[in-house]
């Protein structure tokens, strides 16, 4: 049993315990540097268990994952999962409720409007986690918190998603464990049919027991045998249905058996949908929330389109730890195009093998007092105080920082004995340390020459170094220092191209699914307006959502409003045109001319005969075109398409410049060789 005053994983001081069930033990910790208050799952393992602990690790790191990445104001936060090895239990963080569960709260006596207020709270966070394609699968009173803030209630979920881990509640012989009187009945008679549906049953069943004041049934968490499951599930439900009866409240007996009709054909189907009953059974007028959720679609691991990279730089990270010396590798690519996407799912792979990994935010990176370096210290000594002997080093190490601050002196004389305690906290290969620093294009003088050492000393080092590089917002300074490492042999570079057609194509597949009505361009206006980037095309779903371009209509998505898409398209520009277009250079102007007076698309060859560049640097500039949005780039071939950037360049063209290009294109061998608006400018 854990103790109050118990450390846990060298970060967190356990002040009182909270529960013990059959999952785990949950107690209420401190952080120890900032006396943050979170919750803490101790989670059991049984000896059975550990023998395909690997296989339930992996399992968890999945699900996990999905979790931490789901943010909703009805749901609990999920903060961290790792390894205490004094107590030998794994463990994940939360945040710390105040409240009690709809057991101790709920009873019949509880106004409808109270009832009302509660019911939605609980379906809006379930929409949420059913958009996400996770199954609460666990819905009971114990995992419903509210909490009462002055009569202003706010309603949790907790527990959600983790009892999906196992996949199943029975194991191969049939037998059931666990408690199942929350379980709606098809999934004993066929446990594939797992749908939103079973949590709606079981927010039901939940609510007739928190009414009732107990459980009627915890002799039925014991194990049934297959034989007697049936009589055992139709007893259940017959007594249940009893039980609501007995309510007083009309309206709250007719809203709950919708939810828990035994037969899932005719239950309610959505939470969506139960809102709607829910207000037209109280009179009440609460907001039906959108069935998508960009941000944590964005998040979701299971989302992450560039998996190509994303496994390269996991295959990267396990040969890294496998053999001697360190390896660097640059993320680079144009803004918006998914890169901290891909870190975030590799820290979060890392992070779940409980394998050491430092990441520094923006935020982290600020040359006052060399605080990347204190930073690292800092981190790497947390994450390896109780596996190597680093105590006297740090704290030498951190005096000396404050030292030279004091003097005002240069702190690359310090440089390489932060690097050689780095290297000291991962020279094994059980403790190999990644290190990643995001957006490298923002940091400071100093930073960056603290990391440009890091990189040099860890060819001959212990570390992996995984650094991202947005190239269409580097600083002068920066790309210099990037120019001295790009061709660098022992350095790799990884390109984060803007999205493809294809890759577009998926996220309009993933994220809006089968659309009715759609119009034939739909998708390539889209990727044409997009540009291929990531942050943009999560706007325009969003848009579609809010603007009623599409709604959601008995189970199927159609296309609704024309005019609202073309609004919500041209609104996702961010710069004007003209102010883009005065940002760039000749050459970039004069492949824009090219692409926008043709009539047909053009091959990097075509555009060759006409702007004086070598194939690289051309293959540059149309890249820098296409990620400011001014060219479309489908299957490498290249024109301008937007009317808006047309518009611009015929309205501005000087007589001698359209001469110019005239008499080069109209030896072009097309027969369709001009824009008709070009025509009209010409004659």
């Amino acid at each position: 049993m854990v103790e109050p005053g118990t450390i846990i994983d060298s970060m967190y001081k356990v002040e009182k315990v909270l529960g013990s069930g059959s999952q785990g033990t949950i107690v209420y910790v401190k952080t120890i540097s900032s006396k943050i208050e979170l919750a803490l799952k101790l989670i059991k393992v049984s000896s059975e268990e550990k023998e395909h602990l690997k296989e339930i690790l992996e399992s968890v790191k999945s699900e996990f994952s999905i979790i931490k990445s789901l943010h909703h104001k009805n749901i609990i936060n999920v903060y961290d999962f790792g390894y205490d090895a004094k107590l030998d239990k794994y463990y994940y963080t939360m945040d710390y409720l105040n409240g009690v569960d709809l057991k101790k709260f709920y009873n019949d006596s509880l106004g409808e409007d109270v009832f009302a207020d509660v019911a939605y709270q609980v379906l809006n966070g379930l929409n949420y986690l059913h958009s996400n394609e996770v199954i609460h699968f666990d819905i009971k009173p114990e995992n419903i918190i509210i909490i009462d803030n002055d009569g202003e209630l706010t309603v949790k979920l907790i527990d959600f998603g983790l009892s999906e881990i196992k996949k199943s509640v029975t194991d191969q012989s049939g037998t059931v464990r666990g408690t199942i009187e929350y379980i709606a009945p098809e999934f004993f008679l066929d446990p594939t049919k797992v749908s939103p549906k079973i949590d709606l049953y079981s927010l039901g069943i939940a609510i007739i027991h928190a009414t009732a004041g107990e459980s009627y049934y915890s002799s039925m968490s014991k194990k049934i045998s297959g034989e007697r499951l049936l009589q055992a599930l139709n007893e259940m439900y017959d007594n249940n249905k009893q039980l609501l009866s007995e309510f007083k409240s009309k309206k709250i007996k007719y809203f709950i058996s919708h939810l828990i009709q035994k037969d899932p054909g005719t239950r309610i189907s959505s939470a969506i949908e139960a809102i709607s009953v829910l207000n037209s059974t109280f009179g009440t007028s609460y907001p039906v929330p959108n069935i998508f959720h960009t941000t944590s679609f964005l998040n979701n691991t299971k989302f992450i389109l560039r998996d190509n990279i994303f496994n390269n730089l996991l295959k990267i990270h396990k040969i890294t730890n496998q053999k001697k010396g360190g390896k660097t590798v640059f993320l680079y690519g144009p803004s918006g195009s998914g890169k901290t996407k891909i870190l975030d799912q590799v820290f979060y792979n890392i992070t779940l093998s409980l394998e050491k990994i430092i990441r520094m935010y923006l935020e982290d990176n600020t040359s006052e007092n060399f605080l990347i370096g204190k930073l690292l210290l800092r981190k790497a000594y947390n994450s390896f105080k109780n596996i190597v002997d680093i105590e006297d080093e740090y704290q030498r190490l951190n005096k000396e920082i404050d030292s030279i601050a004091e003097k005002e002196q240069d702190y690359f004389y310090i440089f390489d004995d932060v690097i050689n305690f780095l290297c000291l906290c991962s020279d094994n290969k059980n403790n190999r340390l990644t290190l990643i620093f995001d957006n490298f294009e923002r940091y400071d003088q100093e930073s960056v020459r603290f990391i440009n050492r890091l990189i040099g000393y860890n060819k001959e080092g212990c570390l992996l170094i995984i650094i991202s590089l947005t190239t269409d917002r580097m600083s002068q300074s920066i790309e210099q220092s990037y120019k001295l490492i790009e061709y660098d042999p022992e350095i790799e570079n990884i390109e984060v191209p803007a999205l493809s057609f294809n890759e577009t194509e998926r996220a309009i597949t993933y994220f809006l699914g089968e659309i009715g009505n759609v119009p034939e361009n739909f998708n390539k206006l889209i990727f044409d307006y997009s540009v291929g980037n990531f942050r943009t095309l999560m706007t325009f779903f969003d848009g579609f959502i809010q603007k009623n371009v599409v709604s959601y209509v008995g189970g199927v998505l159609f296309f609704k409003n024309k005019e609202n898409f073309t609004k919500v398209l041209k609104r996702g520009s961010k710069k004007s045109v003209k102010s883009l277009i005065k940002g760039l250079d000749e050459n970039d102007v004069n492949i824009l001319i090219l692409l926008a007076i043709t009539f047909n698309k053009l091959t990097i060859d075509e555009i060759r005969k006409f702007i004086p560049l070598s194939e690289f640097d051309l293959k540059k500039a149309l890249s820098r075109l296409v990620n400011l949005g001014l060219i479309s780039g489908h299957n490498n071939l290249f024109k301008v398409v937007k009317s808006e950037v047309k518009d611009y360049i015929f309205s501005s063209l000087k007589k001698g410049t359209l001469k110019k290009f005239y008499l080069k294109i109209i030896k072009l061998d097309q027969d369709d060789k001009f824009y008709r608006s070009a025509v009209r400018v010409i004659k």
